[in-house]
C-alpha cells in the first residue's frame, strides 16, 4: 500500500512538472510556431533567450506563459522572428502591454500579452484564408 502511494505521487509529480522548462526560449518557441503551421519571417537569426516557462496545448494551438524575462524582451523577440505585430498596444484595458501578430503574415495566430509577473502567449493554429493582413 505505502509503496502504491509513493509510486502514484510520483507520478503525478513527473506529469505536473513536466510542462515546465527551462533554456533558451526562443528556440523552443520557434519549434512550437512551426509545429502548428506558423513560419519566421525569411532570413531571420533567433538570439537566444533564457527564461522559464509553462505550456498548455491541444490541437488548436498552445498557451505559454513566461516568466524570467519582461514583456520588453520577449517583444523584441516575437519582433524579430515575425516583424512589426499587428495591432500594439501599450495598456490594454487591464493595463497590460498587449501585441498581436497576423496570421496571415506568420500561418498562425499569436497573442503577446505582458502581466506583472509573466508574459503570456497565445497561439491559434492556421490555415486562415482570405481576410486582410
Amino acid at each position: 500500500m505505502r509503496t502504491s502511494l509513493i509510486i502514484s505521487l510520483l507520478l503525478s509529480c513527473l506529469i505536473f512538472t513536466s510542462c515546465s522548462q527551462s533554456g533558451d526560449f526562443s528556440g523552443f518557441f520557434v519549434g512550437e510556431i512551426t509545429k502548428y503551421g506558423g513560419h519566421p519571417k525569411a532570413g531571420v537569426t533567433i538570439s537566444r533567450l533564457d527564461a522559464r516557462w509553462t505550456i498548455q496545448s491541444d490541437a488548436d494551438g498552445f498557451r505559454i506563459l513566461v516568466r524570467g524575462q519582461p514583456f520588453a524582451a520577449i517583444d523584441a523577440l516575437m519582433q524579430q522572428v515575425f516583424g512589426a505585430p499587428r495591432v500594439s498596444v501599450a495598456s490594454d484595458n487591464e493595463g497590460h502591454p498587449h501585441q498581436v501578430y497576423g496570421s496571415a503574415d506568420i500561418g498562425v495566430a499569436v497573442q503577446c500579452i505582458g502581466h506583472t509577473n509573466d508574459v503570456e502567449i497565445i497561439c491559434a493554429r492556421g490555415p486562415f484564408v482570405g481576410g486582410t493582413k
